[in-house]
């Protein structure tokens, strides 16, 4: 198994936007809990997430509403991603928040695990933030595990934060 993880840029586009159109079709089926705010009947929308992520891809860290994204690659394959959000106001530029996803058949293979790690060296490496924010819904346990085994510690809970599917959602 060949695994690479890189930034993603402009031509990688297409590519994550069918990994996270999978990803959003994974979110409560199957067995897996709920893990995006989304209907199983939203459609995911191509063309205007292709447009966000570009538009925010442009911005340097240093700006407010900038977005990076890093893929983890297994024999060609983008099998998870981590995206990295800038505030979207100055005052709260000191802080950046994370997302993590990986689909179904790569799971438990320590991808998850290696993408944010990868993430937090390349925030270290920027000198720009002093906090990460990382949410979780409460009932994914397995993520909730993994973030604390990689330090991180729960500030808050939102209750009923979310209802998706008419499922409750507590948002960590």
């Amino acid at each position: 198994m060949n695994k690479v993880i890189r930034e993603l840029r402009g031509a990688d586009l297409e590519c994550l936007l069918q990994h996270m159109a999978a990803h959003q079709q994974e979110s409560g089926r199957d067995g897996d809990p709920i893990f995006m705010p989304y209907s199983a009947s939203d459609d995911f929308e191509f063309e205007q997430q292709g447009q966000t992520l570009l538009a925010a891809w442009a911005k340097g860290i240093e700006q407010s509403g900038w977005r990076r994204e890093l893929g983890c690659f297994i024999d060609k394959s983008l099998a998870g991603h981590l995206s990295l959000y800038g505030a979207d106001l100055p005052a709260g530029s000191h802080r950046v928040s994370i997302g993590v996803g990986v689909l179904r058949r790569y799971r438990k293979q320590g991808i998850g695990r290696s993408l944010v790690r990868e993430g937090l060296d390349w925030l270290r490496g920027s000198g720009h933030f002093d906090w990460v924010d990382l949410g979780v819904f409460a009932h994914n346990r397995a993520a909730y595990r993994l973030y604390q085994g990689l330090g991180f510690v729960e500030t808050g809970r939102l209750d009923d934060r979310f209802r998706v599917d008419g499922q409750c959602i507590d948002d960590i």
